[in-house]
């Protein structure tokens, strides 16, 4: 990564500190990118994985999904002059691409400050950094009339708020076996995906944010607390949630893992059985020259 630009600018100085201000910003970005690919991949109606699978339309809509969610986030106002937001009285583009270096920047951005987002999901990698567009680092154009940023010189006006990290949500179907993530799939119903996903995924920390995206659980809370937890606890599995401390002790009789939060679930054989079953799975997954990322 290229070091920030020295040069003066009082608005993208102003803009710049008060994104420094918010926390943790590559968790932030990396939930409201996760947030806007699911929502295009839309797993549970659609039994896609990737946003490989989706149509041109499609992808393009990532960037109009993740300028809604960024302004959910941080409540921006909308922008003037065409522009998406309005941050700390000062007008700030949205640009998103999945390729390195590839934002398409119109001729209404041209001195204006930009937000690049961008990532990379099957590396889990994203980056977000800002940016005062000037005629001079744009280059070549489409049939739009967009232009992209100039490499090296342009980009290393970029002052990034995340360089480049692993701060990206996985998109656990995308690192699931195939055999896995078929299983998984193929149940037409939602409780019935997020069963099969509790199963195949015995001891893997689940994320909120899967179970919903893979199963269409919008009150998995309620669900997995009763009839979902019942019918699997039925055939030996038991359901744990981080926010109880009587899950978290349970998951640590168990053999774990230990779901941290109330975001995160696991599921464990009643018989404690799940730490050898690991092994097993795993040693046979290496055997076949088959090592998933999450396992």
């Amino acid at each position: 990564m290229s070091s920030q630009s020295t040069s003066t600018d009082l608005e993208l100085d102003l803009v710049e500190g008060w994104f420094h201000q918010q926390g943790d910003l590559s968790d932030t970005f990396g939930i409201a990118v996760r947030t806007a690919l699911d929502e295009v991949i839309e797993t549970a109606r659609t039994t896609r994985w990737s946003l490989e699978q989706c149509g041109n339309q499609e992808k393009a809509y990532v960037g109009v999904k993740l300028e809604n969610v960024v302004r959910g986030v941080f409540r921006f106002e909308q922008g003037t002059l065409g522009m998406d937001f309005e941050i700390v009285g000062v007008d700030v583009d949205c640009k998103w691409s999945k390729s390195w270096g590839r934002w398409q920047i119109p001729r209404e951005a041209v001195g204006h400050i930009c937000l690049l987002i961008w990532a990379d999901d099957p590396r889990c990698e994203i980056a977000v950094g800002l940016i005062r567009i000037r005629e001079q680092i744009l280059v070549g154009g489409n049939q739009d009339k967009k232009r992209t940023i100039q490499s090296p010189g342009g980009m290393s006006e970029i002052r990034w708020l995340v360089p480049k990290t692993p701060s990206l949500p996985p998109n656990f179907l995308l690192q699931l076996p195939d055999v896995d993530r078929s299983a998984i799939l193929a149940h037409r119903g939602g409780d019935a995906r997020a069963r099969e996903l509790f199963k195949r995924c015995e001891g893997v920390i689940l994320q909120r944010h899967t179970i919903e995206s893979i199963g269409q659980q919008t009150d998995e809370g309620r669900r997995f607390r009763g009839e979902t937890r019942a019918q699997l606890l039925a055939v030996g599995y038991e359901v744990l949630n981080g926010h109880w401390r009587a899950h978290k002790k349970r998951a640590a009789q168990l053999g774990g893992p230990i779901p941290q939060n109330s975001r995160e679930w696991v599921c464990l054989r009643s018989d404690g059985s799940t730490p050898s079953r690991l092994e097993a799975r795993l040693a046979a997954r290496l055997a076949d020259a088959e090592g998933p990322r999450l396992f």
